[in-house]
């Protein structure tokens, strides 16, 4: 018996010395390896200090930087889906980035979240306010984006679940639209009124405002070449309201605003 057991023993460390595990490359910050292609990998790092995507070739080498745009008082959450012919046709590498914050509000720990899809250009394809998670799934006959914004209210967190068609499209990145929003005043009472970049590519522009509970209160069109729209919100009760700009019926951005 003690024989079986020796001879057992010698075979497992004959295996074990076999065995190489080659260390090739430290990176000091969170990375993974993609397929960032059809057959074409690379590794990536998310660099918070600096809020980049850094990409390397196989041989370690740099293949691109991306500097990733991060409000003040915010910092790099997570970087995922960097890759080419995702989320358009071009040849521009792209990727989806969400940054956060955390604040003391009423005794309790609050977190808020970013979320945008960028190209290596800085061009930016989406931008969700709120946004804190993403998913790819593939559905019937296109990949969907998942992407789920959580917004605080007195004591809890709302969660929304947008779903996008990918991968079907065929604009390219210099013809997607700067779609950053600003709202003023915000408390408001009377009224608010919406800044934001002539959008002539929106097709079926809407301006949609929804309350907490997810009713819609407002929808209104958009003109091809505006950048203003001044809203009457007299008629609103107190509380806080979700703005959102829909392109084909789904939302590219959206905004909180509240109401006194």
């Amino acid at each position: 018996m003690k024989k079986t057991l020796l001879i057992i023993v010698i075979a497992i460390m004959s295996l074990s010395v076999e065995a190489q595990l080659d260390l090739e490359q430290t990176y000091h910050f969170s990375g993974t390896q993609i397929e960032i292609e059809e057959n074409v990998f690379k590794y990536f790092v998310m660099d918070v200090p600096l809020k980049q995507c850094r990409i390397y070739n196989e041989d370690h080498s740099i293949y691109k930087t991306i500097n990733l745009s991060v409000p003040s008082g915010y910092y790099l959450h997570d970087v995922k889906f960097v890759t080419k012919h995702l989320f358009n046709n071009d040849d521009y590498v792209e990727l989806l980035y969400i940054y956060s914050k955390s604040q003391i509000v009423n005794a309790n720990l609050v977190y808020s979240y970013g979320l945008r899809v960028v190209n290596e250009l800085g061009t930016v394809l989406l931008n969700l306010t709120d946004g804190g998670h993403a998913e790819l799934k593939e559905g019937s006959t296109t990949k969907k984006l998942l992407t789920y914004q959580y917004i605080y209210y007195e004591g809890y967190y709302l969660v929304y679940t947008n779903v996008y068609t990918i991968g079907g499209g065929t604009k390219s990145a210099s013809a997607i639209v700067d779609n950053e929003i600003n709202l003023y005043p915000n408390p408001a009472s009377e009224n608010i009124t919406v800044t934001f970049s002539p959008w002539e590519q929106i097709n079926e522009g809407q301006m949609m405002i929804t309350d907490m509970s997810g009713r819609i209160v407002s929808r209104e069109p958009i003109l091809p070449g505006s950048h203003q729209k001044r809203i009457e919100t007299s008629q609103f009760s107190s509380g806080v309201y979700v703005l959102s700009i829909l392109s084909n019926k789904k939302i590219i951005t959206s905004e909180k605003f509240e109401i006194k």
